[in-house]
């Protein structure tokens, strides 16, 4: 399902801090998921530098699951190791093996079908109906950054530790005095991502259901 590799995505550029055009093209020769890193070349890169991005645990075992079914995929184009080439292929004939150009008209889909889910909520007052629409109508894909910035002060990152794991170089200081090893990052990552779970059940909900869809294509 096309909304379910959307999925994927959204949840790569929240949990890793990548930018939605890396993430989209992302070449999977670069993935390092014993040392949950998204590695990314230079020319790839907004400031032409190699990049590192670290992800969360929970999210290397969504990726190794994907991998796997990407991999049992007879329609899936792969390199001589027998590895799916990109992680997100175009559905285009004449591009096979290359990524997709974006995700655009399935994240409008999405957009739509919550905006009339959030319609028809006899649950919610008229205000809260209201409330919700314009958050869903407001929300874009590059707001997506933003986002993390509020989470990473909901669980008391340093500044540094904000900057490295959302791509950005620290500051000499920073680096000097706060723990940004991979290691230290993962685990911020960690507790980043188990605070979005404890707020919002329906997030790991959807992960779970992600998995369990895939593993079932493996």
């Amino acid at each position: 399902m096309e909304e379910d590799a959307l999925a994927l995505n959204l949840l790569l550029q929240e949990d890793s801090g990548m930018r939605k055009a890396a993430v989209t093209h992302y070449e999977v020769e670069f993935l390092c998921p014993d040392d949950n890193l998204l590695g990314l070349a230079a020319h790839k890169n907004k400031n032409r530098k190699t990049g590192e991005y670290v992800f969360s645990d929970p999210i290397r075992k969504v990726l190794e699951v994907y991998i796997k079914k990407l991999k049992a995929d007879p329609l899936v184009s792969k390199d001589r190791k027998g590895f799916p080439k990109v992680l997100f292929e175009s559905p285009q004939p004449n591009r096979r093996g290359l990524p997709r150009a974006n995700f655009d008209e399935s994240f409008k889909r999405v957009k739509n079908a919550l905006l009339e889910d959030i319609k028809k909520d006899s649950a919610l007052s008229v205000d809260d109906i209201k409330m919700e629409l314009k958050a869903v109508e407001r929300f874009t894909q590059h707001r997506i950054r933003d986002l993390n910035d509020r989470l990473f002060k909901k669980i008391n990152a340093t500044n540094g530790q904000k900057e490295k794991a959302v791509g950005r170089t620290p500051s000499d200081t920073e680096k000097a005095y706060e723990g940004l090893t991979i290691d230290e990052m993962v685990q911020l990552k960690n507790r980043k991502h188990l605070y979005i779970r404890e707020q919002f059940p329906e997030y790991g909900q959807a992960i779970n259901r992600l998995i369990e869809r895939w593993s079932l294509q493996c």
